[in-house]
This record gives C-alpha cells, structure tokens and sequence, in this order.
C-alpha cells in the first residue's frame, strides 16, 4: 500500500471501521512508513481532544460496550452469493448501452438516406428563402430610391420655383429703372490695349429728364477708375465707350474689374441701370483630335473635342452644344456625316444611361466625343472634320468663338508599314539633296529599295538622281535633285515622291521642295515691331513661296556703305524654324537695306525704314524657366522717355514695371521674379506714359510652366495571352498623386497622328498665341529640353505670334480682315449683352438639381427593374421547390415507416432491461448496488433521447413558403420621360459668307458673328506622265483659313425623327440646348402662377437635346490570318481617381511598326499633360 491509499484510511483505521483485510495492509504499512505513522499518531491525538471535549460538554452521556456479541445476519451471509448479484446488474445496464449503437447506425442511415433524397427539395427551399430575402432588401432600397426621388423632384421644383421668382422680382426691378441698358462687350478684354464696348440706351418716357447718365469702370471694392459720361437724350444710336490703355496703369495684376452704367439725380443721388458686367470674360481653346490620322472609305472616325480657359486651364462650367460634321476642303460638307448634342456626355449600358462624373463627383465639362462614319464611296484625299459650337442658353456666348477643325486623310491603298519623312537641305538651290528616312515602329528600316520622281510646277522637269539605292542601318537614302531655274517654274510648286520597297511591300512618301520661284514672299520683324534708328536692333526675318512653302533666308544685309550683317539661321534639329532667321544691326537714319537671298541668287528684299523716334526693345529671355525673371532691354532713341512695361502670362495681367528711360542711353529691368506657377506664352507690351499709356512696343516670349500633370505608362503582366496592359500614372510636379480626365488611344505607328499633329501641351501653350498654328511642323519639338528647341521657338514666336495692341490699328482692308480672324480664333469677336445676373445665378443651382433628379431617377428605375425580376425569380423558385417536396414526401414514406418500428423497439428493449434491473436489485449495500441501476437508467435515458431527436430532426422540414413577395408600392408620377428632340437650327451662310441668324422665334439673332468667306485651295491640274497630286501633299494654308469657316446646318443622323418638345415630366428646362431664348424668361412667365404651370411653358419653348454619348472601342485578339484594324484602342474620356492609376488594355495586332499609345489630360486645378510609348505589334 502507498502512502497515497494509506493517509485517507487512518481515521477509519483508528476507530475500527475497515475490513479486516484493509485493516491489516494499513498496519503492515504503518510498520514501515514513519510519516503516515506520525500522521496516525495525530489522528489519535484528535481523537482523544474529540473525546474529551466530548465528556465536558455532554458528562451524563456515557458509552458502554456491551457485554456480549450481538451476532450479524450479514456476517453468515456468503460473500460470493453478493458479488454474482451486483455483476449481474451491471450485465444488465451493459445490455442496455448495447442497444445505443445497435439502433442509433441503422437509425441513421435511415436518416441518410430520407436526407438524400429531400436534397433537391431542401436546396430549392433555401434558394427561394434567399431569392425572398434578397427581394425584402431590394425593396427597402428602392424604398430608400423612391424617397430619394421624392425629395430631388422636390429640390428641382423648389429650384425652379426660386428661379421664376427671381426672374419676375429681376424684371419688376428693370421695369422700375429709369433706362433699359443693353451693354455688348468683348470676349475677351485686353490689359493694357483701350477696349470698346457698346452701350443701348433706352429711357422709360421722360425717367431721365434732369438725371446724367455714366458709364464706368470699377473694382470689386466699387472705386471706380474710369467714367464716361453718355448723353441720356441720345436715343437713336448706340453710345460707344473706349476704355483706354492707361486705365490700367493702376490695376493690381489679378485685380477683378466690372463695367457699369450708372445715373446721378438732381439730389446727387446714384443708381446703377443694370447689374456691372464683368470685364475678364473668360476665353476659351478648343482641342479637337482623332484616333489616328489616316482613314480607309467605311470606316469610323473617332473624335475628342477639350474646350478649356486660356488663361486657368480649367473646362467651362456651363455645358455646350456642339455639331461635327466632316467637309471637302471648299467647305462643302459631306451627308451624313453631321453628330450633334452637349457636353453633358453621358455612359450607356444594360439600357441605363447615366451622366459622367468627374473626380469631384460632378459632371464632366468642356469633353465632346463622337464619331464619323466614313461614306464607303468617299474618294481619296484630305477632308476636314469641322467641330462648332452654337449660342448657349440664357444668352451666353458661346465658349468656342469660332470653328476647330482637324484634318482626316482618306485612303484607298492598303495601310501603311513604314513611317517615311523626306527632308532637304538647309539650303536648297538649283541643285539640292533630299534625304529619306524609313521607320518601323520607330526602330530604322535598313536595306529598303529606293526609287524616286519629282515634278516642278507639274511637269516633269526636275532631274533626279537616287545616290543610295537602298537605305543605310539608319534607314536613311539620299537623293539628289537638280531643279529648273525661277522661269520654268513661277510658282515655285516643286514636289518629290519617294516610293520604298521591302519585303514586297512598296509604299510611298510625297513632300514639296522648299523652293521659290519667280514670286518670293520676304517678311520682316523687328523685335517689338518698328525699326529703330541708331541703336542696335534685333530683325527676324521669314521667307516663303506664294504657296507658304519655307525658304531658306542664308543671306547678306547690306546698306549704302556695303554689308552689315549676316541672317543667322538655326541648326537643322529646329525643324520647325525652317525659313526663319534673325539679324542683328544697328541701322543709320534716313540709310535703306536690303536682303540679299543667297537662293534666290542674290536677288534683294528690302527691309522697312528705320525710324528715328521710337523705343528698340530686346528681350534678353525669350524662352524661361520656371520661376526665372524674364529681361528686357529699352533704348529710347530721339528724346527721353517715361515709359510702362507691362507682362501678361496667357492673357491674364503678370507684372509691371515703370522706368525713366534718358534718351539714346540702354536701360534694362526685370519682370516676372515672382514665383508665379503660370506658364505659357508671355505677351510683353511698352507703353509710353504721356497723356495717355500709348503702346510703343510688343513682343512675345515663353515661360515654361511650373505646374503640369505627369502622366506615365509602364507595362503591366497581361491577363490573357497576347494581350497588352499598360498602368497609367499621373503625378504633378511634385510626384502626388493626380486625379484627372484624360483620354487614350493605342494606334499602329503607321497610321499614328504626323508632323503637323500637336500635343495637348503644345496647342494650349503655344497655339492660341500663334497666327498660323497648323502650318507648324513638329512643334512639340518646340516645348522640349532639346538645346535648339529654345531658339525655335524665339523665331517662331517672333514671326507668328500675335501683337494684341495691332487691334486698334487702322490697316489695310485685307489686313484688317486677318486681324479679325485672328480676334475670333483667340475670342476677341464682338458677342451679344451680357447675361442676365439672374440667370447666372439660378441656372448652376437649377441644373444642379436637374443631375440629382436624374440620379434619383436612374436609380428609381434601376430599383424598380431589379425587384420585378427577383419576384419573378422567386416565384419560380416558390413552384419548383412544392414540386420538389412533393415528390421527395413520396421517396422516403417507405425509410419513414421502418425507422418509427425500429425506434418502436428499442426504446422497448430499454425499458425492459431499466425494469429488470430494478427487480433484481434486493437489498442493496450501500453505493455499490446502486450504480448498476443507474448506469441501466442513464443507457435507457439516453437511447430513449437520441431517438426522439434523430426522429425530430429527421423529419421533413416545413416547405411552406409565402404565395408571393410584394414590393413596396411605386410613387405616383411616370418616370420623367427622355424623348430626343431634333437639334436647334444652327447659323446658315449667305452667298457673301456671312452667318445669318437662326429662323427659329426662340433663338434671338444678337451677337451673330460675321465671318470671312471661305478659301478654296488653288489645285494644280495634273499633267502627265508624272503626277504627284494633293492628296499626298496637304495644301500649306488651308487649315487657318478654314478655321473661320462657318458650319453647314447640322441635321440629325436619323432624319425620320419628328420634332418632339419635352414632355410635362422632363426635368431639363432645356438642358444642353443650343442658341437662345428670344423671350426673357421673366416675360414668359408673367402670367403663370404655378411652378408646374411655369416649367410647362419653358420647356414648351426649348426643346432637348440628347448628350452625346461615350463610346470606347477596343479591338478584339486577332486570329491568324485576319486583318486588325489600325486602331487597337480607343477610350475617349477616362476619369482617374484621387489616386491617379488606372489599367489600359488591349490586343495590339501584326502591325510591323507596332502601335503608338497616347494619354493626354488635365486636372481639375488646371495642369495639362501627356504621354506617347511605342509597344510592339504581335508576329504573323
């Protein structure tokens, strides 16, 4: 015995209560374990207190042993006898867990197999109970939509109602006014050039007897810097109002000013006759660009149109209404071709239509998309695709002054492989060199075959020699050309076709000669625009043929005491300067000089007078860096000078500077040290400070901008074999991230946009300034790193760019009209009144609502649609699940049946074997025959219980579902209704070329603006054997020319549509329509009460027009042997998250060249960026 079974016997030991044999194993143990005999001994000890305490308490209790033994029945009993009775009960209780597992397996593969065959029916069950749970939520949100709809066409009537109110207060308040005032202004007001404006004045009877009237210039604080007074009895003409250059003397740069007409009473009282118009209209550039560049008949043209704010970068905040069409280069527009809606753009997909939000949630502007549809008949040649913009609502001007256009190339060949250029040498004579180079893909074509002709004046007679019959390892041959003189070409139209074969694929390549014929055109500027006598002078110099081919200017300047000066010409990297130079000399008085062309065989080209009185400007950076001050050089020759210098970054006023200027004596100063962000081109004006700021001089320079938008493409792992993604990522200049709108587009290299193609950059930093944009060639190059890239474009800028103060002069009549049509271009054209304050106040906020409303009914319908198909589902589900039930009820009546007997007799098994064990349990001892008894009890519990729940829980389930699951009911009221309303009429052209106002009583003729007629090319007839005609090479003017060309009449694709006016339930008031109301709004509504009333009336007068719609394109991947087309991708307007990422993916083809992938943009805060990368095609 351990001491572990000895210590909790001691106490019985000690009192004499063990069995004998345990009594003598604790003796024996206690012999020889100490510690359990100490602990016996303590025992003991205990015992004798017990005992003693015992007899105190209680002395009269005695115990006496008895004097005899009492004998036990219990002792004559046979021990063996007692052992086979508690056995056998525990035999019992065994048999009784016996039956759990002999019952419980059958019993549940009953059940397996009862549940097996209900599988269907219970998945049916639970698919139903999911499709009517998914139908309750659905139901809540389109409870939460309906609401939603509710309050949004509350807001919009709420905003409407406010706007008639308005309107009505606004037009009691003029009726009340002594005058009706109609002010028109220009587009865009010049800093630092006098400004006209017009004023109508109109008095109400005799309200203006006694009173003067004055019409002025203030700030925003109200003081006022200009006033001129108007005679108020004047009534038959319109009063006009100069404001003059030296107002602006005292203008703060960035300084808000308005014009205003004001009356003074007898009492000296003031009161203003219409609400101040605001002088910085903003003007605004258009970008129009296409998928590629090159086009087959049939197929689509795909087009972007980015209208944005000179001076901010940022889109309108109004929507516009533009019409694309594509015409010949006469002008004629070709049918069918014409696209029309706003800029409201909008995605469709599974039948809904929703509006594109940008990154600030609202809806995108200033963003036309569309597409053309080439005639499968149309000849080959270049057309132009004319984009327009008619008047907007409420009287607005509209934000593109005058028509964009971009010119398509139509071909009929196959499509192309090689990219091929042609260029000359820097000087071109009788005898000159041509170089070819031939590309794929950007990488050079070696070993390509060479053949070449050239015509002069369409006749054969230039003589060719091919000196490298194939191309070099930098794809490059040289030609070489000997020219007939000036008198067996007048015009100077030399042209050079090279045709380049490889692989059996010949393809050719067609550019003009730069020579001059007979008929030269030599121009000369002077920095700051007069020659000054007797200080040193800076003259750039432009050469070209009567058809605006570039010649050479290497020459000589010599004056009565011989040469003076040499014409400085750029290196050949600065394609774009081509026929541009610069001279640097100081001329005498009264002496005259000439050019002397070393081309032209020294024939000269006289340049202007100097003059004797005058201010030479110099600006010593005409090309800066962010943030660099910009230096300008003054003499003032023929007496002392006090004189302004104003800077003007994008049209906007940058800085000032004065000077006292002492007379022949060089002064220099600094402008721009600031650290102004803004960046483009800078427009530097001096003004002579007298009676009046009177402009002296004028030049152009450029500052590279400090903020711009980074846009990069870095490939991605594809997700299908043969497929290219690329990760777009926009940053600005500081690495950020950068939410944007951009476009994409992946094109075979091809087919990809030309020399004449400019980036997003380039054409709103450089081409609003220039006077002939599309002649330009390569001009991204200008705005690179590039050492030559700068002295480019100080030529370019100071031969084209535009000097604003030339406006006020008075030139000739056909110099005039270039003026104009400049004006128009960069959005000086005369427009109508300004709009009404009340207009521009409520429309935001009406059209505001007009978007929820839309959103809430979107999701109104999408709701709506999502619960009446999920109630369909679920009734389908409801049917098949009873049928599947029933049939499951049928297979296991049978497993149902035997599994009721078999529980049947089990449970009576146990209760047998539970009451036997009660019969043969007869005087148990104590615990040990009790727990046999229990044990048969707890197995016949447990039997008893396991079956009642395996019965319970293999039982059929209850497949009652609900007969139907109801919707919450709709609100009244139709969803307001979309129908598409043919487009307003649009300006038409009289027989002088001139836009006559719209026909329409709805659409008032104020402001319509006069255009130039439209220019026909000259077309060279051909004359065999060999031609070179001008499809292959562009016209070299004709783009500007037709910039001011006015659009045809638009007309809907589907002419069958009748005229539709809005119905009663449309939101849009005329959301996106074009031209404006001839009616105030406030006149319209005189008599109507209701705002439903008032809605009804103006949508009765201003039809809808449909948003145009995005419609991206990507091309399929391409099986063997298929033709791909040459445009991959085409994604038009993608909205870039606050993080600045987005994928682009896409099959490239077997192009050879591969394909060229563009991604251009701009941000909500004004920065413009973009990015090309040349990926490869895939292999036949």
């Amino acid at each position: 015995m351990r001491c572990n079974d000895c210590q909790p016997l001691l106490l019985d030991h000690l009192y004499g209560l063990l069995e004998p044999a345990q009594a003598a194993a604790v003796d024996a143990h206690l012999t020889t374990c100490a510690a359990c005999a100490a602990a016996r001994a303590a025992e003991a000890r205990a015992a004798g207190l017990f005992a003693r305490a015992a007899r105190h308490s209680f002395p009269q209790v005695r115990f006496v042993p008895p004097a005899d033994a009492v004998p036990s029945s219990l002792a004559n009993a046979s021990p063996a006898g007692a052992r086979e009775r508690v056995w056998g009960r525990w035999a019992v209780a065994a048999a009784v867990w016996a039956l759990v597992p002999a019952t419980l397996i059958p019993m549940s593969r009953v059940n397996e197999q009862a549940a097996a065959r209900r599988g269907p029916a219970d998945a049916a069950f639970a698919e139903a109970r999911r499709s009517a749970n998914i139908v309750t939520a659905v139901a809540m949100q389109q409870r939460a939509a309906e609401a939603r709809y509710a309050a949004a066409r509350g807001a919009t009537a709420d905003a409407l109602a406010a706007w008639a109110a308005a309107e009505r207060a606004a037009d009691t308040a003029a009726k009340a006014r002594p005058a009706e005032v109609t002010v028109t202004r220009p587009a865009s007001v010049q800093p630092g050039a006098p400004n006209d404006f017009v004023v109508a004045l109109r008095p109400n009877g005799e309200a203006l007897a006694g009173r003067s009237v004055a019409a002025e210039v203030r700030t925003a604080a109200g003081a006022v810097v200009y006033t001129q007074a108007l005679n108020p009895k004047d009534t038959n003409q319109e009063h006009k109002v100069r404001v003059p250059a030296d107002v602006w003397k005292g203008v703060a740069p960035g300084a808000e000013l308005v014009f205003a007409v004001s009356t003074t009473g007898p009492g000296g009282a003031r009161a203003d006759l219409l609400e101040p118009v605001r002088l910085f209209g903003p003007v605004y550039a258009t970008m129009l660009v296409t998928d590629r560049a090159a086009y087959r008949p049939g197929e689509t043209v795909r087009f972007r149109s980015l209208t944005l704010d000179r001076a901010t970068f940022l889109p309108p905040p109004h929507e516009q209404a533009l019409a694309a069409s594509l015409r010949k280069r006469d002008g004629t527009e070709i049918p069918g071709t014409t696209v029309y809606g706003t800029t409201g753009v909008v995605r469709t997909a599974g039948g809904a239509t929703t509006p594109v939000l940008g990154p600030d949630g609202r809806t995108v502007r200033g963003v036309g998309v569309g597409e053309v549809v080439l005639p499968a008949g149309l000849p080959e040649g270049e057309y132009l695709l004319t984009l327009a913009e008619v008047p907007g609502r409420g009287g607005r001007s509209p934000a593109m002054t005058a028509p964009v256009t971009r010119t398509v190339r139509v071909e009929t060949g196959a499509t192309g492989r090689f990219q091929k250029t042609i260029a000359f040498d820097a000087a071109v004579g009788p005898k000159t060199t041509a170089t070819v180079q031939v590309k794929s893909g950007g990488t050079p074509v070696a070993g390509a075959t060479v053949d070449a002709v050239a015509t002069a004046d369409g006749s054969a007679s230039v003589i060719v020699k091919v000196l490298d019959k194939k191309t070099d390892a930098a794809g490059k041959a040289r030609i070489e050309l000997v020219l007939p003189g000036p008198a067996e070409m007048p015009r100077g139209d030399a042209r050079l076709r090279v045709t380049v074969s490889q692989g059996g694929v010949a393809e050719s390549v067609a550019a003009r000669i730069p020579v001059a014929g007979k008929d030269v055109v030599v121009e000369f500027f002077p920095e700051g625009g007069t020659l000054v006598a007797g200080v040193p002078n800076r003259v750039y110099v432009r050469a070209t043929s009567v058809t605006g081919v570039p010649v050479g200017v290497r020459g000589t300047v010599t004056g009565p005491a011989g040469p003076v000066a040499k014409v400085e010409e750029p290196a050949r990297e600065a394609l774009t300067a081509r026929g541009l130079g610069v001279i640097t000399f100081t001329p005498a008085a009264g002496a005259r000089y000439a050019l002397a062309l070393d081309e032209r065989g020294g024939k000269s080209f006289e340049l202007p007078a100097a003059a004797a009185d005058g201010v030479a400007m110099t600006v010593l950076d005409p090309v800066t860096r962010p943030g660099q001050a910009v230096r300008v050089r003054l003499v003032s020759a023929g007496g002392p000078r006090n004189l302004v210098v104003g800077a003007y970054t994008r049209g906007r006023l940058s800085d000032t500077k004065a000077v006292a200027a002492k007379a022949n004596e060089p002064v220099e100063l600094t402008l721009l040290a600031g650290a102004d962000a803004r960046g483009g081109v800078v427009r530097l004006t001096v003004f002579e400070d007298g009676a009046g700021l009177r402009p002296v001089a004028e030049r152009l320079a450029f500052r590279r901008p400090a903020e711009v938008l980074k846009l990069d493409l870095k490939p991605m792992e594809a997700g299908s074999p043969g497929e290219t993604t690329l990760r777009v990522t926009a940053t600005d200049e500081k690495g950020n991230p950068a939410a944007a709108v951009v476009w994409a587009a992946a094109v075979a290299s091809a087919s990809a946009p030309g020399a004449k193609d400019r980036s997003l950059p380039t054409h709103f930093l450089l081409a609003g300034e220039v006077e002939a944009p599309d002649d330009l060639e390569h001009a991204d190059f200008l705005l690179t790193d590039h050492p030559q890239a700068a002295a480019g474009l100080d030529l370019v800028l100071a031969t084209q760019g535009w000097r604003r103060f030339a406006e006020q002069g008075t030139g000739p009549v056909a110099l005039r009209a270039k003026v104009d049509r400049l004006l128009a271009m960069t959005g000086s054209a005369p427009v109508g009144p300004e709009p009404a304050r009340v207009y521009e106040a409520h429309w935001p906020q009406y059209e505001a609502a007009v978007d929820g409303l839309q959103a809430a009914q979107a999701e109104r319908t999408a709701a709506s649609a999502n619960v009446a198909g999920l109630v369909a589902a679920y009734e389908a589900r409801r049917r098949e699940t009873a049928a599947l039930a029933a049939a499951a009820e049928e297979a296991t009546a049978g497993l149902v049946a035997a599994r009721g007997w078999v529980s049947v007799g089990a449970v009576l098994l146990a209760v047998l074997a539970a009451g036997a064990a009660v019969v043969g349990y007869v005087r148990p001892k104590g615990v040990r025959g009790l727990v046999p008894l229990c044990a048969s009890a707890a197995g016949a519990g447990l039997l008893a219980l396991t079956l009642s729940e395996m019965a319970n829980g293999s039982n059929a389930p209850d497949y009652a579902l609900a007969e139907t699951v109801t919707p919450p009911a709709a609100s009244t009221g139709a969803p307001p209704s979309m129908p598409v309303a043919p487009p307003p009429q649009v300006a038409k052209v009289n027989a002088k070329g001139q836009v006559e106002p719209p026909e329409s009583p709805f659409f008032s003729s104020v402001g319509a603006q006069k255009l130039g007629p439209k220019t026909i090319p000259d077309k060279t007839p051909p004359a065999p054997p060999v031609t070179i005609p001008d499809s292959e090479i562009a016209p070299p003017r004709p783009v500007a020319e037709m910039r001011m060309s006015p659009p045809a009449p638009a007309v809907r694709v589907n002419s069958a549509a009748a005229p539709t006016a809005a119905s009663a339930d449309d939101p849009h008031l005329g959301l996106g329509q074009a031209g404006r109301l001839a009616t105030p709004i406030a006149v319209m509504l005189a008599d109507v009460k209701q705002p439903d009333a008032a809605l009804e009336r103006m949508r009765a007068a201003v039809p809808w027009v449909p948003p145009l719609a995005v419609r991206e394109f990507a091309a399929p991947r391409p099986a063997a042997g298929d033709a791909h087309p040459d445009t991959v991708l085409w994604r038009p307007l993608i909205v870039l998250p606050t993080d600045g990422t987005t994928t682009l993916s896409f099959f490239p083809g077997p192009a050879a060249g591969g394909y060229e992938v563009v991604v251009a943009g701009h941000t909500l805060d004004g920065r413009i960026g973009t990015v090309r990368r040349v990926v490869p095609g895939t292999r036949d």
